[in-house]
């Protein structure tokens, strides 16, 4: 049952059809197809009439809506403007470094992981770090390793830890998931799982020499190699990782360091790194 609101919104829907405006019903269908069409970059209606074309950007001149009037028989037919727009349009389609760009550069690389590779994760993880926005599975954690007791309470207190560097035996190499890793967790010498979890507070990681290291009193400093890559640490104080420990020896990553290092003391020394949604799935309640 039409009510006296529907009667007056067809009634101004046929007016402006006879004024040579387009109708707002044919632009709201615009957003069902650019939204329904995969990869669309925008939808818009071509219409006869006067009225002046309407375009709807989105931050830049697509993705977004619109609609053209087209006047076959009038002087101004709007051809010129929407042959304008289609140059904009092209101009636009070869910035590589428009924000759409970027947009379908992340969407593409989303969309690659397959159903195989079960990145799913139903642990509960804190929804920010820092006022940014927290994806697991672009969120990488250093897996570090403290051979003593002295050194581990060194750790705590300074809020600082060591990496070998170099070509010795257990250096950590500079891969882009260690240089923008967000967390650290610290495994002892001698337990089965790991519980303590640290956020790297430093903005990047510094070279420390020996002779540095042994005057901020590092325990057992006379094994100590030349250099060192130093971060800075703070523990995490989320409820979400409250106790919690994380069953590293299930981790691929540590795995593979057993299968290429024969070394006993290597294999337990070696650092390496994981994405915290790998991480999440070891997850054990202490």
């Amino acid at each position: 049952m039409q009510t006296s609101t529907d009667n007056d919104l067809i009634e101004q829907e046929e007016n402006n059809e006879r004024k040579g405006i387009y109708k707002n019903a044919d632009l709201l269908k615009m957003h069902a197809y650019k939204d329904a069409i995969r990869r669309s970059g925008g939808a818009y209606v071509l219409y006869p009439g006067t009225e002046k074309k309407e375009i709807r950007g989105f931050h830049e001149i697509i993705p977004g809506l619109g609609a053209f009037s087209i006047n076959p028989t009038g002087p101004n037919n709007g051809i010129t403007e929407l042959s304008k727009f289609i140059d904009l349009v092209i101009e636009h389609l070869l910035d590589r470094a428009s924000q759409r760009e970027n947009i379908n550069h992340k969407a593409h690389n989303i969309h690659q992981i397959s159903k195989e590779d079960n990145n799913l994760l139903h642990e509960p993880i804190p929804e920010y770090l820092n006022g940014s926005k927290l994806i697991p599975d672009e969120t990488f954690v250093l897996v570090g390793y403290s051979k003593t007791a002295k050194r581990f309470d060194w750790y705590n207190e300074n809020k600082k830890y060591f990496f070998r560097m170099n070509d010795t035996i257990g250096s950590l190499e500079l891969t882009n998931e260690v240089v923008s890793a967000k967390y650290l967790l610290l495994r002892r010498n001698g337990q089965e799982t790991a519980f303590d979890l640290y956020e790297i507070k430093s903005n990047g990681i510094q070279v420390y020499s020996k002779n540095r290291i042994i005057e901020l009193n590092f325990p057992q400093a006379n094994d100590l190699k030349e250099h060192y890559l130093k971060i800075d640490i703070e523990k995490v104080t989320d409820l979400e990782f409250e106790n919690v420990s994380w069953n590293f020896k299930k981790l691929d990553e540590y795995k593979k360091n057993l299968e290429t290092n024969k070394n006993v003391y290597t294999q337990a020394g070696m650092p390496f790194t994981v994405s915290l949604t790998k991480l999440m799935k070891t997850k054990e309640i202490k």
